[in-house]
C-alpha cells in the first residue's frame, strides 16, 4: 500500500517542481495557471503522508524532502492548502518534521517545525504527545516560551467585499485575534459573489507574511485593489455644470449675421442722412432733404449691441464645451500602481 502512495508523492513532488519561480516570478511556484484545476485535496494528503513516510524511514534524505514539499502545499491555491484534510495532514508532517530535525540535532528547524505545527492545529492542540516524549516536552516549550510573548491581532480593512485567510484558516470578519507572536501568512482575496464563482485575477490577490512581535501587537491591513474600487462616477456632459449652452448655437449664429445686418443698415442710413431726397445734387436747392440721424443711429446701436452680444456668448459657450471635453478625457484616467489606467 505504501508504493503506490509514495509514488502520488514523487509524482506530485515533480510536479510542484516543474513550475518555478523563474518561469514566472511574479506568481508563486505551485500555484497553477489561470484557468488551470489545482491539485485535488485528498491527493495533496496522501502526497504528505507519503512523504512522512520516508522522513520516518529514512531521517537524512526524507526530512528535507517532507520540508520542501510542505513549503510548496503552503503555496498552493488557499482551497487546497487551507482544506481540512490538508491542514490536518500538514499539522502531522510538522510534528514528523520536527521530531526528525532533533534526530539530525537541529534544533533551530525543529522550533521552527512545532511553530508551523501549532499555527495549522490552533485553535486546538497538535497531538505532540503521540510523537514520543521528547518531542512532546520540546513542543511544550515552545509553547510556553510563545504565549509569554503574548497574544496578539490582524486587522483587515477591506474596501471591497473579500474573503480573509490568516495561516490558511478562514477568518470570516477579517480580525484574527489571539495569535501568537511570529510570522503569519495572510492571504485576502474578493468575495466570491464579485467573480460568480470564478478565480478572481492574480492581480486582486493579497498574499503577504506579517510578522507580530512585541512592536506589532496589533497589526492594520487595508485591501481596496485598485482594479476593484469604482472611480467616482463622471456625469454625462449634458448634466456637467456649464456644460449647457448659453444659447442654441444656431441662436447665437443668427444673431450674429442679424447684428451685423444692423450695423450695416444703419451705417447706410447715416451716410444718406443730409442728402437730397431727389435728383438734385446741390442741397441747397435741394426741396427734400434726408433727416436719418436718429434711425441711423438706432439701427448702428442695435445692431452692434446684438452682434457684440452674440459673438460674446458663442465665444463663452465654445470655451465651456472645450473645457467640459477636456475635464471628461481627463477623468478617464486614474493613477494605479506602476502608471496610469484608462477607464473607457
Amino acid at each position: 500500500m505504501t508504493a503506490p502512495v509514495l509514488a502520488t508523492a514523487l509524482a506530485l513532488s515533480s510536479a510542484l517542481a516543474a513550475v518555478s519561480p523563474a518561469a514566472d516570478e511574479t506568481a508563486p511556484a505551485a500555484k497553477p495557471a489561470d484557468g488551470e484545476a489545482p491539485q485535488p485535496p485528498e491527493a495533496v494528503a496522501e502526497a504528505i503522508e507519503a512523504a512522512e513516510v520516508r522522513a520516518n524511514e529514512d531521517p537524512s534524505s526524507g526530512v528535507p524532502a517532507l520540508a520542501a514539499l510542505l513549503d510548496e502545499v503552503s503555496k498552493m491555491p488557499i482551497e487546497v492548502a487551507g482544506a481540512p484534510p490538508v491542514r490536518a495532514a500538514r499539522t502531522w508532517a510538522y510534528l514528523t518534521l520536527a521530531r526528525g530535525y532533533l534526530t539530525l540535532q537541529d534544533e533551530d528547524r525543529a522550533r521552527e517545525a512545532v511553530y508551523e505545527a501549532i499555527l495549522l492545529a490552533s485553535p486546538e492542540s497538535p497531538p505532540a504527545e503521540q510523537f514520543g516524549p521528547t518531542l512532546e516536552a520540546f513542543y511544550r516549550a515552545r509553547r510556553d516560551e510563545l504565549e509569554r510573548r503574548g497574544r496578539h491581532t490582524i486587522h483587515v480593512e477591506c474596501g471591497v467585499p473579500c474573503r480573509v485567510f490568516v495561516d490558511e484558516r478562514a477568518v470570516p470578519s477579517g480580525r484574527a485575534e489571539g495569535l501568537l507572536a511570529g510570522p503569519h501568512r495572510l492571504h485576502v482575496e474578493p468575495a466570491p459573489e464579485l467573480w460568480k464563482g470564478r478565480r478572481p485575477p492574480r492581480g486582486t490577490i493579497l498574499e503577504m507574511t506579517v510578522l507580530l512581535d512585541e512592536d506589532h501587537r496589533e497589526v492594520k491591513v487595508p485591501y481596496a485593489p485598485p482594479s476593484l474600487v469604482a472611480p467616482p462616477a463622471t456625469p454625462q456632459a449634458a448634466d456637467r455644470p456649464g456644460a449647457r449652452p448659453l444659447l442654441p448655437l444656431w441662436a447665437e449664429g443668427l444673431g450674429i449675421g442679424l447684428g451685423a445686418a444692423g450695423v450695416a443698415a444703419g451705417a447706410t442710413l447715416l451716410a444718406l442722412d443730409g442728402r437730397c431726397a431727389g435728383p438734385e445734387k446741390d442741397p441747397m436747392r435741394c426741396e427734400n432733404v434726408y433727416e436719418l440721424t436718429a434711425g441711423g443711429a438706432v439701427t448702428t446701436a442695435v445692431g452692434g449691441a446684438l452682434l457684440v452680444t452674440s459673438v460674446v456668448l458663442l465665444a463663452v459657450d465654445l470655451h465651456r464645451r472645450d473645457k467640459a471635453r477636456r475635464s471628461a478625457a481627463s477623468a478617464r484616467l486614474r493613477v494605479v500602481p506602476g502608471g496610469l489606467a484608462v477607464r473607457f
